[in-house]
């Protein structure tokens, strides 16, 4: 009996560590989605000066190495 129990408690461990792995993949595509929605406004937008859309270039450059410096920092760390 104390067998199958460990077997359980190892195929329960299983599960946990799939999920946690699923859950921080989708956490890592949310936040560089979220990070993204900036850098294609500002590519869209250049030049209209608008509020939101029409960042100068360099504040577009500046959003995407900022998102790619997150991502691959996020990556690292699965």
């Amino acid at each position: 009996m104390a067998e199958k129990d460990e077997q359980r408690i190892t195929e329960l461990e299983h599960k946990v560590q799939t999920l946690r792995e699923i859950v921080s993949v989708v956490t890592i595509v949310a936040f560089t989605i979220f990070l993204g929605i900036p850098i294609v406004a500002s590519v869209v937008g250049v030049g209209t000066y608008s509020g939101f859309f029409g960042a100068a270039w360099n504040t577009t450059l500046l959003y995407g190495l900022l998102v790619a410096n997150t991502v691959g920092y996020l990556w690292s760390e699965l």
